[in-house]
């Protein structure tokens, strides 16, 4: 009897191993989550630096808005600056969450300005000045970007966090828009 069940036992268990019927599903099962983890990683990989060359070009058309004097001109500067800013990135970040620093200068030669951000990330007294005409001016905007994708952070995080800053800045000298 016992021979009996071990032999029937040993049948079913070769049957099982042979069987081909959902090792197609167990496999899919296995290698899924890893695909669908790199896709979503390269799609915010993507997001990231569509986004950051986004900020560099909205700085740099914001920026000639000061140096033509335009944003000088209305009645809000700050608020036409951050439109302009903002204006262009589609919706893509969150204009609140932009940190700004504008300041002028009366020459490339005296330009000395501190760190942007403190050590623990804050804005270290961020300021907007715009100058007047023939002032040398620099921006520098940043914004942190939430990672979102596992472990994606540890590659592109500062410090190895869920957080990656995006800066951009730019100097010029403003026109003379007053003459």
């Amino acid at each position: 009897m016992m021979r009996a069940w071990t032999s029937r036992a040993k049948h079913a268990l070769r049957r099982l191993l042979a069987s081909k019927r959902g090792l197609t599903a167990i496999e899919t099962a296995l290698v899924m989550p890893v695909f669908i983890l790199l896709s979503f990683g390269i799609i915010e990989t993507a997001m990231l630096y569509f986004i950051a060359t986004s900020l560099e070009a909205q700085t740099a058309a914001a920026g000639r808005q000061i140096r033509t004097g335009s944003v000088q001109a209305a009645a809000d500067p700050l608020q036409a600056f951050k439109d302009v800013l903002c204006g262009g990135l589609g919706g893509l970040i969150e204009c609140n969450k932009v940190i700004l620093d504008v300041r002028s200068y009366s020459s490339f030669g005296g330009v000395a300005y501190p760190s942007f951000l403190n050590p623990d990330g804050t804005p270290n007294n961020p300021q907007f000045q715009t100058g007047g005409p023939g002032d040398i001016v620099i921006v520098r905007v940043i914004y942190q970007w939430q990672i979102l994708t596992p472990f994606l952070g540890q590659f592109f995080g500062d410090d190895g966090g869920q957080t990656k800053r995006l800066s951009s800045a730019a100097a010029f000298k403003n026109e003379p828009y007053n003459d």
